[in-house]
């Protein structure tokens, strides 16, 4: 009650605030910049703007919540091709992934569940409202303009699901003379990708589109150390284009889509011996995400009335299987309309409504017969968030209230607060509620479902110190984080689906940025976590105590980079057979390079688990050998 109080007081104190004179508020003071060679100005570390944090655009040094930004830019250099290997890279984030690529792959995010992070791509809500979580399998690195995780606490702006946080993929963007890519590339386990891309447009019109093809024949899903020989191949297309008109003062639109498809074998379970090859088992899931929204902007008002609908369908088939097919069809419809009043310089608002419904057709066909369900909730949200700069103080206070069909309503908070000096020191920090409403497996599907379900709800806090020093080359952060979570959602046999009363989530994210020489960067992570289910004094699966990642990344000239990284996850807690197992921590090396043969000609290449490491990231399942993919790319542009 003192925190309701205490986020009530801060938004109150900034609307009284935002009455100073506009010269009362200024930004925050950065050392005078020296000139730079265009290899240090690209390894040389920039503040970022970030919109997903406070739903308007504010530069991460001012957010007292932990932002880290993935750039397009970033992810050509690590060579990555799948968004997920790039997300292990920050801190806080755990990625786990059942077999090869195209198979299943969830996120942890500060040792919440995987369906405790909020998913938006291009802004719209992708997480699956059967599970209410999302599979990252599917998204290429390829289609990216940038990646802003937003850790903590969100519901306030976002609602259901943002326990652990937002994690927001905004695909690429219009703007800029025109200018086109096209690649090709190949490698191991008979891996062939192309993609194309085309971007331009003015201040009367932008657009973007980006297309890619990939094949995989893979490695068995089930870990072939285990006798397992059988691969399981992969392919996938993806597609996303956005159009954008009147992007200025005045009226403006846009519209986006994203759509993503792929064909994965995969492999069975035995319940005594784990996952096993099935080679008559596949499965075909599609996502289609597409939006549109109308904008306005005079003086100091912004708005924007937005409608979305994500439509995912998954569908199974094993014909020589127990369970000989399953199909899921699932759809989001979401209406946004969200106002931004910027009264002065020092103070900003933004107030909202969303309306949202959730929808879930399922159909499982075993030798018993065939089952399903057909539901659907609605949700509706009133959302108002005040900032606040003054001087080197930045502050933030956000009240939500929400409807839910089934569950009633719930009212949540967020108050944050950040302070930087002239000198690069900052700390920063948050305090706020989440909640997640069931699922609609969770309260319907048959035979494993609980009505009677309470919607799961969390405390957290995160605060940290550090900053950008050294005229720029050295950047550091340090944030200690907990969640407690009460009726958390767990699947306990025999009893089914149950809350099982209160989780915690606790531990320190560290990250460094080192610009040793003009032509070399140095990136680290390290996160230790500690989450428990509090009941049964037990760990939470898949989650490990710690995990490390280092970044090198070398310019010797402007046509060259390379890059190498080194990523460690610890021991963790897994299901298995009879019970939980513990899985060995292992280490893994990469490297990447491209070579710029001349005008927009160049060269890529990208090396994994160069020490052919054998590990398994999810208990029972395969994971890549030594293994190397090279590519040619061109761009052209009319600059």
């Amino acid at each position: 009650m003192r925190l309701y109080a205490l986020a009530v007081s801060t938004v109150a104190l900034s609307a009284v605030l935002s009455y100073l004179p506009a010269s009362a508020a200024s930004a925050t003071t950065r050392p005078a910049r020296t000139p730079q060679t265009e290899q240090e100005q690209t390894l040389r570390l920039r503040e970022e703007v970030t919109v997903t944090a406070d739903r308007v655009e504010v530069p991460t040094g001012q957010l007292g919540s932990s932002v880290t930004v993935i750039t397009a830019e970033k992810l050509r250099a690590s060579g990555v091709h799948w968004l997920s290997d790039a997300l292990a890279a920050v801190p806080g984030v755990v990625v786990a992934r059942t077999g090869g690529p195209g198979a299943a792959t969830s996120v942890f995010l500060r040792g919440t569940n995987s369906n405790h992070t909020l998913v938006l791509v291009d802004g719209i809500k992708a997480n699956a409202p059967s599970t209410g979580a999302y599979d990252f399998s599917k998204i290429p690195a390829s289609a990216i303009e940038r990646v802003e995780i937003v850790r903590g606490p969100q519901s306030v702006l976002y609602g259901s699901e943002a326990i652990g946080g937002v994690i927001n993929i905004i695909t690429r963007k219009g703007g800029g003379e025109p200018r086109i890519s096209a690649a090709l590339a190949g490698g191991s386990y008979g891996t062939t990708r192309a993609t194309a891309s085309a971007q331009g447009g003015g201040d009367a019109l932008e657009y973007a589109a980006s297309f890619e093809r990939l094949n995989n024949n893979g490695f068995s899903a089930a870990d072939a150390a285990n006798g397992n020989t059988e691969a399981d191949g992969f392919g996938n297309t993806s597609f996303t284009g956005r159009v954008a008109i009147g992007r200025n003062d005045g009226f403006g639109a846009e519209a986006r889509l994203a759509y993503f498809n792929g064909e994965t074998r995969i492999d069975g379970y035995d319940f005594s011996a784990g996952p096993v090859d099935d080679p008559e088992q596949l499965q075909n899931s599609r996502e289609v995400l597409g939006g549109g929204a109308v904008t306005y902007r005079s003086g100091i008002y912004a708005g924007r009335l937005a409608a979305s609908v994500s439509d995912q369908k998954l569908g199974t088939v094993d014909p020589d299987g127990f369970f000989t097919a399953f199909d899921l069809d699932t759809k989001i419809t979401e209406f946004d309309f969200q106002n931004d009043l910027r009264l002065n310089a020092a103070n900003t608002t933004v107030v909202g409504v969303e309306h949202r419904r959730e929808s879930a057709e399922t159909l499982s066909t075993s030798d018993f017969g065939a089952s399903g369900f057909d539901e659907a909730v609605d949700t509706t949200g009133v959302y108002g968030l005040h900032r606040f700069n003054q001087g080197n103080l930045h502050l933030s206070g956000g009240l939500r209230y929400t409807d839910h069909s089934r569950f009633g309503n719930k009212t949540t908070y967020r108050i944050t607060a950040a302070w930087a000096t002239p000198s690069g020191f900052r700390a920063h920090g948050s305090v706020g509620t989440a909640f997640r409403a069931p699922g609609l497996n969770d309260l319907y599907f048959p035979g494993f479902s609980n009505p009677d379900l309470r919607p799961e709800e969390s405390r957290g806090w995160d605060a940290g110190v550090g900053g950008s020093f050294a005229n720029g080359r050295v950047g550091i952060d340090a944030t200690w984080f907990r969640n407690d979570i009460d009726n958390l959602i767990q699947y306990l046999f025999p009893a089914g689906i149950v809350n099982v009363g209160e989780a915690r989530t606790q531990g320190l994210e560290f990250a460094a940025n080192w610009l040793l020489h003009k032509q070399v960067r140095v990136d680290a992570t390290y996160t230790y976590t500690d989450a428990k289910d509090v009941r049964r004094d037990l760990p939470l699966l898949r989650r490990p105590a710690h995990e490390a990642w280092v970044g090198i990344r070398y310019r010797p000239s402007a046509r060259l980079n390379l890059f190498v990284e080194g990523r460690y996850k610890g021991e963790r807690s897994d299901f298995g057979t009879l019970g939980t197992v513990e899985l060995p921590a292992y280490a893994v090396l990469n490297l990447a390079a491209q070579f710029r043969v001349s005008g927009g000609l160049e060269l890529t290449g990208r090396l994994e688990n160069l020490t052919d490491s054998e590990y398994q990231d999810v208990w029972g399942y395969g994971t890549a050998g030594r293994s190397g993919y090279a590519g040619l790319r061109y761009g052209w542009s009319s600059e």
